[in-house]
C-alpha cells in the first residue's frame, strides 16, 4: 500500500494528537515510539523525504519525534 505525503503528514499528526494529554516529552517519546514500532520502513523513508514546506504542516512534536525516529538504510 502506497501512501501520498498527505496521508503520511495526517497520520503522523494524529498520532502526535493522541498523546495531546501527555507531557511534551513524553509525547515525543511516544509518538517516536509508535511511528518505530508500527510504520513500515518505506512509510518511514516517505516520512523523511518530506520537502521542508511538507515538514513545516507536521505538530511540533512529530517534528522533535523525527530525531528519535529510525531513519530507513
Amino acid at each position: 500500500m502506497t501512501h501520498t505525503n498527505s496521508n503520511i503528514i495526517r497520520m503522523a499528526n494524529h498520532i502526535a494528537n493522541s498523546f495531546s494529554g501527555y507531557s511534551e516529552e513524553a509525547a515525543v517519546k511516544e509518538t517516536a515510539e509508535h511511528i518505530n514500532a508500527f510504520w513500515e520502513t518505506r512509510m518511514r523513508a516517505q516520512l523523511f523525504g518530506l520537502s521542508d514546506a511538507e515538514r513545516a504542516t507536521l505538530t511540533p512534536v512529530v517534528q522533535t519525534a523525527m530525531l528519535s525516529i529510525r531513519q530507513p538504510a
